[in-house]
């Protein structure tokens, strides 16, 4: 017996061939322009072999554009399917919030020539590839992405103006190799989670799943600030494997630790960079604790999160940050008058509510007036003694930041901010510390803008969609958001970091997300309760027949 071997797909000898696999069809072209493409290929790759073998490992990044754009023609070219692998989304987006904060991104393999090899890059690069796969490959994934993106048109079309500007910007940029490279890190780390957020976000159950890891997280990076603190230095430091251990200044400076000004006590940051990048993580997980406790979830969960309140705040301590005090305190502050107008509207029987509301105006300006008016309170909030060098740096870097915003009002190119501003603080080391101010550098006035109406949008829809009358249980999620994007925009006019970028991002597409659902439950308690616009009655006469009159002879 004689046995024979046959590659599937291919047809058996004397069968006629088969016809392309659907939706693809056969594209037989003349001999000529085969040789040709043939040709020209064949030179670009010699070039490109060659320019690869002259400059290694210096040009690795720009040579790596052809291969993306080759696996972009091939994800774009794949054929329709009903079964697109979005299981692996919500996996990979939970796996890169924990790796975001629960692993220390400078802990990473750093091979010559090439970008360190993060656990962020590891997860966000095939979390990338896998939204673009979903998109190409199937229509009702494209659909329900639509669906969700078109709740607000605004703040998706600011999203994607905001990113044209940033892709624009590398034109005016004297580096174009790191311009982008930073850009290509925007791309995974701030609009894949986002777009993958939408997604992911729009199942039942999902967001609040999301939002309890962000918990978590933060509790844990309390505790190990704490031993930080005790310690007088990372808890990992002088354990880091040779694989891991990156020879850069930066990194050396993070695990030396950072101290104001004047003071000997170590400024903790946990598992960040720095402890504003710590601060401002806390401060935006504090309208989710205090959530936590003012709505009506399990016993062991309210307790949980009333005892993480003072954890978090005697971390913020820990980080002698001022903006990470302020966030705390505007959270509760916020999330109060908030609770107050959600529950005035659905108990009118409450009296304490609407007092609350009322009377919100004095409580608030009393408040102000306690950050005055208290030394402590007053030293923490707006700083004095050891930060006041702080404050006047920032001071110093509107007044020679602005003549060069004036000088290219267009920008200077995404990831310049800092180089062209040239501020060298007293580490000697170049810094900018205003987000507002790095925003009008890099990307210009009309950037500034985009970026800033997309934040206050979301803050808007967030904060409305939270209140409506069908935000229940997981949909109240709306509100801490909204609170947390409100204190987003006040901390990045004192810090300039971008590291809790891709947090914020996922934010906003959970304020998609959630308030598609809102929507959603209202048009569909409409639809149950028959309410239908009644037209008024008019107020003119009927109209009756004319009376006939009967002559008689």
């Amino acid at each position: 017996m004689r046995f024979r071997f046959r590659l599937p797909g291919l047809p058996a000898r004397g069968q006629p061939a088969s016809g392309v696999l659907a939706p693809y069809r056969r594209f037989s072209p003349r001999w000529p322009l085969r040789i040709l493409c043939a040709g020209l290929l064949l030179t670009a790759m010699i070039a490109w072999g060659m320019t690869y073998a002259l400059t290694f490992p210096y040009l690795l990044v720009p040579l790596a554009v052809p291969a993306v754009a080759v696996a972009a023609m091939v994800i774009w070219a794949l054929p329709e399917s009903s079964n697109p692998p979005v299981g692996g989304l919500s996996p990979l987006l939970f796996a890169f919030t924990a790796a975001m904060y629960l692993w220390p991104n400078y802990l990473a393999i750093a091979l010559p020539g090439l970008p360190w090899l993060t656990l962020l890059r590891i997860l966000g690069v095939p979390m990338a590839l896998l939204l673009l796969i979903c998109v190409s490959t199937s229509t009702d994934f494209r659909k329900q992405l639509g669906g969700v993106l078109s709740t607000d048109a605004l703040i998706w079309r600011l999203l994607v103006g905001f990113l044209a500007i940033q892709f624009l910007t590398i034109a005016f940029s004297p580096e174009l190799g790191g311009s982008f490279a930073r850009f290509t890190i925007t791309l995974t780390n701030w609009y894949a989670a986002f777009f993958v957020g939408c997604y992911v976000f729009s199942r039942p159950g999902a967001a609040a799943r999301w939002v309890f890891l962000l918990w978590v997280c933060a509790v844990i990076l309390c505790f190990i600030a704490i031993w930080e603190a005790r310690l007088g230095r990372p808890p990992w430091a002088g354990y880091i494997p040779s694989f891991l251990r990156v020879d850069d200044p930066a990194v050396q400076r993070t695990l030396a630790g950072s101290a104001r000004g004047g003071l000997t006590a170590r400024r903790v940051a946990a598992t960040t960079a720095h402890p504003l990048i710590f601060a401002e993580f806390l401060g935006l997980i504090v309208p989710f604790a205090v959530h936590y406790v003012m709505q009506n979830y399990a016993l062991w969960l309210r307790v949980a999160a009333a005892l993480s309140l003072p954890l978090i705040a005697y971390a913020i301590m820990l980080t002698d940050s001022r903006l990470g005090v302020g966030a705390e305190l505007l959270s509760i502050v916020i999330y109060l008058f908030m609770w107050g107008a959600l529950r005035w509207a659905r108990t009118r029987s409450s009296i304490f509510a609407p007092a609350l509301v009322l009377a919100y105006p004095v409580i608030f300006s009393l408040f102000i007036v306690a950050t005055f008016a208290i030394g402590r309170l007053r030293a923490e909030v707006w700083g004095g003694g050891a930060a006041q060098p702080s404050t006047q740096a920032r001071i110093d870097q509107w007044n020679s930041g602005l003549p060069k915003v004036f000088a290219a009002p267009w920008g200077h190119g995404i990831g310049r901010g800092g180089d062209v501003l040239g501020f060298v603080n007293g580490a000697g080391t170049l810094t900018i510390d205003t987000y507002y101010l790095n925003l009008l550098l890099e990307y210009g006035v009309l950037g500034f803008a985009v970026y800033a109406c997309l934040f206050a949008r979301g803050v808007w829809v967030s904060g409305r969609a939270g209140i409506s009358s069908k935000a229940t249980d997981e949909l109240l999620l709306l509100i801490p958001i909204s609170i947390a994007l409100m204190n987003f925009i006040i901390i990045k006019s004192v810090m300039a970091s971008e590291s809790n970028h891709p947090l914020v991002f996922m934010m906003l597409a959970a304020t998609l997300a959630l308030t598609a659902r809102v929507r959603a439950a209202e048009k569909e308690a409409l639809a149950e309760s028959g309410d239908r616009e009644v037209k008024p009655p008019s107020r003119r006469r009927p109209r009756t027949a004319p009376a006939v009159r009967l002559n008689r002879r």
